[in-house]
This record gives C-alpha cells, structure tokens and sequence, in this order.
C-alpha cells in the first residue's frame, strides 16, 4: 500500500512511485518523437503522390510520343503501298491495252517463229488450274462472238501449242503480271465484259485424284488430275483432293450463306462438279444455306466419266461422296430426240430417279445441239421451280 507522500511498507512500490515523474517524460518526450515522425511520414507521402503524377505526366508523354511516331510509320508504309498499288494498276491498264489490240486483231494473228511451251501450263509452276474458271468467264460474257470464241479457242496445227487453250495461257498470264490468280480472275473478266462474279472454291493448289477400274485389271488404279482421269476409260470408283483440307475462298462462303438458290452443275461429274463439293468449308456452307439447292443433270453422258450413267447414278455418285441428302431438286431432261453423238447417250430419268419426290422433269435440250442444255429454258425452269416454293419476288 503506498501512501499519499510517497511512504509505503514495500521499499520497491516507494521506488517505482519516485519514478513516476520521470517515466512520464519519458513517455511525453516518445509521443513526440513519434508524433514528429508520423509528420514526416505524412510529407513524404504526400511527396510521392506529387511525384507520382509528375512521372504518370511524363509516361504519357512519352506514350503520345511513341504513338506519333508509330503512326507516322505506318502512314508511310501505307503511302508506299499505294504508290506500289498505283504502279501495279498503271502495268495491268498497260497490260490490258496490249491484251485488247491482240484480241481485236486475233483472227489476222501469224507466229512467225515457234514459242517454247511446257506440256502443261501447270507441270512446271504450282498454279491453280484455269479450265472451269475459263468456262464460267466465257459463259458470263457478254460478248458472245469474237472475244468468247478467242478465249475458247485451243490451238492446233502447231507442236508448241499444241491442245493448249487461250484462255488458260491468258489467265496464267495474267496471274504472273497480277500477281495473284485471284486478280487475274477479275481482269479476265474485266476483258470479257462478264456479266456477275466468278470465284474458285479455294486459293489453294489441290490435285484430284481417283481410284480407277481399268478393263482387264483386278486391282484398281490411282489417277492423278482431271485431265488425265477422263483419258483412262475406266469405272470411277471414287475422287479425292488432295491435300484434303484446303480452305474455301472466303467470298465463296459469304454467297453461298446469302444466296437465294444455289444450282450446281451441269458438267463433268467427277471432274468439275465433285472436286467443288469436296472442299469442306464449301460443302459445308451450301448444307446449311437456307437456299433453294437445285442439281442439273447433265443431258448425256460422257466419256471416260459416267459412261451408261443414268440420273440415278448421277445422284448416287454425289451424294456418296459428300455423304448427304445435299440437294432439294434434281432437274433431269426427259426430251430424248436428236443426236448426242456416238460417243455419248441420253442421260435417262430412270425409274429409280422418278420414285425420288426431289427429281423434276423437263424439256431442258438446245434443239440445235442437244447434248447441251438450252439456257432459257433452263433458266424459266428453274424460276418456276423457285416461285413455287417461295412466292414471286416483290
């Protein structure tokens, strides 16, 4: 117990009550050490902030800096891209002024000397092939006499250019001073004064390939191309490309999802028609298109591809390689008369096409030539076709 004047009957509780004045200052003198520190702390951090902003002040700057010189980079690599495009479209308007002077004075055109030509114009350069899209060009043209016949015309009488078509060597041509085969697509029909858009399934180099049953063999055969397949006058087991997985263009797929029908033939069967369905993306995209989707028979059959082939057995061989039900309406001729030659013979709407609910029959022949279609009335067919399903369009 420690008294008011400090006395106590413990000696230690007497000393620690005459301490008691100097323990609080002591304890006064921290308070303020710690109170001056805590002032110090608060400046120093205030500090920082300040500096802070001063160096987020200086990142942007710099930032904006770098930005500013990054677009100026790129406005100059843009600036000398289109001087570049500029040079390109000035060669290709030279190119084409050539091409027109050649073609307008085609028929009066004499070769003095020999021009050295490969085999084929793709055995020594990995170039897409131009056959189809030389067909669809001329069939798009608007120019039905000089220029369509030009660009059809296959030569003959010359060991060069033997077999050789215009058309391809114009195209291959034109993909070497484009640059691209896409480009010389579109200036080829530029040139032809074509009237809509023609596109290959894919940018890519395919080869078709087929497994071929050649008479007086057991084993089936490989067959590579689509000009050699045709030559061996075998039964077609099956096609393929290879590789198997190019990209479709993508343009393709972008019409065929917009399309309101999509008609798919005629031609060569294994050649033509099923090496565009092979390309996945492509078949893909007409299968889930919400579009009318008409096949056209071919009106007779043809060598080396579909030899005694009925339209059953052009709708068999589609759909076992795509392996679908692809098409609303099969359109088949039923007119037989006049002569498809001795080489070729009516392509029938057998019975097993007719029990199909999808097959519809029609007079679809050019009287003056009637291995092939007349185009108007192929064209009325397949609008009335459409009008039935959808209504007239508005």
């Amino acid at each position: 117990r420690v008294h008011k004047d400090g006395s106590s009957e413990c000696p230690f509780a007497e000393e620690l009550f005459a301490d008691k004045e100097a323990i609080q200052r002591e304890l006064e003198s921290l308070s303020g050490q710690l109170h001056k520190h805590y002032e110090t702390a608060t400046e120093e951090l205030k500090r920082c902030k300040r500096n802070r902003n001063v160096i987020r002040e200086d990142e942007g700057q710099l930032y904006g800096v770098a930005a500013q010189n990054a677009y100026e980079r790129a406005q100059k690599a843009s600036d000398e891209e289109a001087e570049k495009h500029r040079r390109l479209q000035r060669r290709i308007v030279q190119k084409q002024a050539t091409v027109r002077r050649v073609l307008e004075h085609a028929r009066g055109v004499s070769y003095p000397r020999p021009i050295r030509m490969p085999p084929s114009p793709r055995a020594t350069k990995r170039e897409l092939p131009p056959g189809d899209i030389r067909n669809c060009l001329a069939a798009l043209s608007n120019d039905e006499d000089l220029l369509t016949q030009l660009f059809q015309y296959r030569f003959s009488g010359s060991p060069d250019l033997e077999g050789h078509s215009f058309g391809n060597l114009f195209i291959t041509a034109l993909a070497d001073i484009t640059g691209s085969f896409e480009d010389a697509v579109v200036e080829s029909g530029r040139v032809l004064s074509v009237n809509g858009r023609v596109l290959p399934s894919t940018l890519h180099n395919v080869k078709l390939v087929a497994s071929m049953e050649l008479p007086h063999t057991i084993n089936e055969v490989r067959v590579e191309g689509e000009s050699k397949i045709p030559e061996m006058t075998g039964h077609i087991r099956r096609v393929w490309l290879e590789p198997d997985d190019a990209p479709a263009f993508p343009p393709v797929i972008k019409e065929l999802l917009n399309a309101d029908i999509i008609v798919v033939g005629p031609g060569s069967l294994y050649t033509s028609i099923l090496p565009n369905l092979l390309v996945h993306d492509l078949l893909s995209a007409i299968d889930i298109s919400r579009a009318i989707k008409i096949f056209v028979c071919n009106i007779a059959t043809q060598k080396g591809e579909t030899d005694a082939f009925t339209c059953y057995d052009h709708v068999r061989a589609l759909e076992v390689h795509v392996g679908r039900d692809l098409f609303d309406v099969i359109l088949c001729n039923d007119n037989y008369g006049g002569d498809v030659g001795s080489a070729s013979r009516w392509v029938l709407a057998d019975e097993k096409a007719l029990s199909d609910s999808r097959v519809y029959c029609a007079d679809l022949i050019d009287d003056d030539r009637p291995w092939r279609h007349d185009a108007a009335k192929l064209a009325q067919v397949i609008v009335d076709i459409f009008y039935e399903r959808t209504g007239p369009l508005l």
